[in-house]
């Protein structure tokens, strides 16, 4: 029988095994990786609200193009967008910025490449159909989605490592008080 890996090697940094091909990897996190993976879970946060508020905003003024089931896009709707906030005033404006980012994002996401299908229509900003998707759109589109499937795989693995680690240092910290409870009887 195989020894469990110690929840602190001797630098006293949490450990965990994550499967990689088929092969145990010993991950060692030190405290200035577990803040760095904080820091980068807070820009991500932030980035998420950001694409949520566009989300609403591109939502309640073409409710026929972003619906809860992404449909195709046509092509050269970003310039359409653009063209209709360049006709507002300054400080109502979505920057183009922000649109092509908004558009890369939901142009990525795992329902909006699940609906890319040979023969699905591409919609304008009206919900009119105005193309149909091609098979060089449906390939690139099933490869984002297969690289969307692995990178969601890998987060998944990283996400069971952290948790194990979490998991480990709790027990270890239960049994350290469990042992200073017990010294503190005996006193």
């Amino acid at each position: 029988m195989s020894k469990k890996p110690d929840i602190l090697n001797s630098d006293d940094k949490p450990t965990t095994e994550l499967a990689k091909n088929n092969k145990i990897v010993n991950l060692q996190l030190t405290a200035e990786e577990l803040e760095l993976k904080k820091q980068e879970q807070l820009v991500i946060a932030k980035k998420v609200k950001q694409y949520r508020t566009q989300i609403q905003a591109l939502s309640a003024l073409y409710p026929k193009c972003f619906t809860a089931n992404p449909k195709p896009l046509a092509i050269g709707l970003d310039k359409k967008i653009i063209a209709n906030e360049e006709l507002k005033p300054e400080v109502e404006r979505i920057s183009k910025t922000s649109i092509k980012k908004f558009l890369g994002v939901y142009t990525s996401k795992y329902k909006y490449l699940q609906s890319c299908t040979l023969g699905a229509a591409r919609i304008d900003l009206e919900g009119n159909e105005v193309a149909v998707l091609d098979q060089e759109a449906v390939d690139f589109a099933k490869e984002k989605l297969a690289n969307c499937k692995a990178w969601q795989n890998k987060c998944n693995a990283w996400k069971q490592a952290i948790s194990k680690v979490k998991n480990q240092n709790n027990a270890r910290d239960k049994a350290i008080n469990k042992v200073k409870l017990k010294t503190k009887e005996t006193k």
